[in-house]
C-alpha cells in the first residue's frame, strides 16, 4: 500500500530548507483545497492523505463526475484519509509525495508515519542537489543547438553577462514556478541588484539565460526507477500566466502531437524524448527514484522560425503534467478537454472543460 501526499510547497521548501518551515499562505491554500489530486495517480490499494476527508471526497467526486459525463473514466476509487486515520489503515509500504524535502518528512513524522518509511537525510540532499537549475543547464548543453551560461557566482560576473544580451532572464537556483525569476533589459536596476545580492548570499549563485520569444509551453513527463532505467510517459501541453501554471490540455498523445505539428514534428519530439531519457539514465538515473518532468518551450528564432527549446527547467517531482496524463482520454475519437486551476471566492478549484 502506498501513501500519496500533495505538498505543492515542495519547491519553496527546497529553497528555504528551514526547521519548522511554514509555507506561504497561497501554497497552504493550494494544498488544502486540492489535496485530493494524487487520487488520480493512486492504485486501488493506495491511500491519499488529505486534511478534511468529507470535503476532499466531495471535490474529487465532482471532478470524476464531470469527466464521466464527457466519457472519460480515470483512476480507481482509492481511499482518502486524514492524519488521525493513518494508524488504522495498515502497513504503508511506500510514501509518494508530490516531491521529497525535509518539510514534508517533518509533516509526515508528526502525522505518525514511521521514519523507516521516509527517505534518508543523504537522499534528501541528493534530491536538493539534483533540483538545482544547473541540472537543466547540463541537460540543455547536451543538445548541440542550445548552450547556456554556467551559474553566476558574483554580481560583477552576472552584470558582465547581462550586458552582452539585449534581454535576459535571471533565475534562482531553487524556486517554485513563477517565483524567483527576474527579467532584465541590458542593465540591472538598483532593486534588481539588491535581489541578486540577496540570492547570492542565500543560494550561492544566479542562473542567467537569454530571453526567448515564446510561442507555446510544453513538457515531457518521465519516471526514473533509481536503477538507471528511465521511462517516457507522455507529452504535457500547458498554459502559464507570469510563469505560474494555470492549466493543461487533456488529450491523447497523438492529438497533442497534432496540436504541435505546426511548430514541431513528431520525429523531433521522439528524438527529444529519447535524448532526455538516455541522458538521465546515464547521468543521475541511479541516484533518483521517482517521477520528473522537463518543461520546454516552442520559441521564435532570430529568423522567425519556430524552434523547440528542449529544457527550460527540470521538475524533480510529480507535476500537473503527470496528473493530466492520468486524466486524459485513451482514444483519439474522444473529446479533447482542458484542466485548469482557478481561484474562486478565495478557494482553489480544479475545472475540467471541453476544448
Amino acid at each position: 500500500m502506498n501513501l500519496l501526499v500533495f505538498n505543492p510547497e515542495h519547491d519553496i521548501a527546497l529553497a528555504k530548507e528551514q526547521p519548522g518551515f511554514t509555507p506561504p499562505h497561497a501554497a497552504r491554500a493550494l494544498r488544502h483545497d486540492l489535496d485530493f489530486l494524487p487520487a488520480f495517480l493512486a492504485g486501488k490499494e493506495d491511500v491519499v492523505l488529505v486534511e478534511d476527508v468529507e470535503r476532499a471526497c466531495g471535490r474529487l467526486q465532482k471532478v470524476r463526475a464531470r469527466l464521466a459525463r464527457m466519457g472519460v473514466c480515470c483512476g480507481v476509487q482509492s481511499q482518502l484519509v486524514s492524519a488521525d486515520m493513518l494508524p488504522a489503515v495498515g502497513k504503508i509500504d511506500k510514501v509518494v509525495p508530490w516531491g521529497w524535502d525535509k518539510a514534508v518528512c517533518e509533516r509526515l513524522q508528526v502525522a505518525g508515519v514511521p521514519e523507516s518509511s521516509l527517505p534518508s537525510k543523504e537522499y534528501l540532499k541528493t534530491v536538493k542537489e539534483l533540483s538545482h537549475r544547473v541540472q537543466a543547464i547540463r541537460l540543455l548543453d547536451s543538445f548541440v543547438s542550445f548552450k547556456n551560461l554556467p551559474p553566476a557566482t558574483s554580481l560583477e560576473q552576472l552584470e558582465d553577462w547581462v550586458a552582452g544580451m539585449s534581454q535576459a532572464v535571471l533565475k534562482a537556483p531553487w524556486s517554485s514556478s513563477g517565483r524567483g525569476i527576474r527579467f532584465v533589459d541590458g542593465t540591472l536596476t538598483p532593486h534588481q541588484q539588491g535581489w541578486v545580492r540577496n540570492l547570492l548570499k542565500k543560494q550561492g549563485s544566479v542562473i542567467v539565460e537569454p530571453y526567448y520569444r515564446k510561442i507555446a509551453d510544453l513538457g515531457m513527463e518521465f519516471y526514473s526507477n533509481g536503477r538507471g532505467v528511465v521511462d517516457y510517459l507522455g507529452l504535457s501541453l500547458f498554459a502559464t500566466n507570469n510563469g505560474e501554471y494555470t492549466g493543461s490540455v487533456l488529450a491523447t498523445e497523438n492529438c497533442k502531437r497534432q496540436m504541435l505539428q505546426p511548430y514541431v514534428s513528431a520525429e523531433a519530439l521522439d528524438r527529444t524524448a529519447e535524448h532526455i531519457r538516455q541522458f538521465v539514465a546515464n547521468d543521475w538515473g541511479k541516484r533518483y527514484e521517482g517521477p520528473f518532468g522537463v518543461d520546454m518551450m516552442v520559441v521564435k528564432s532570430e529568423t522567425g522560425e519556430a524552434v523547440l527549446h528542449p529544457c527550460v527547467e527540470i521538475n524533480l517531482r510529480l507535476t500537473m503534467g503527470h496528473v493530466a496524463l492520468a486524466m486524459s482520454p485513451r482514444t483519439d475519437d474522444e473529446i479533447r478537454m482542458s484542466m485548469t486551476i482557478v481561484n474562486e471566492n478565495n478557494q482553489y478549484q480544479l475545472k475540467v472543460r471541453k476544448l
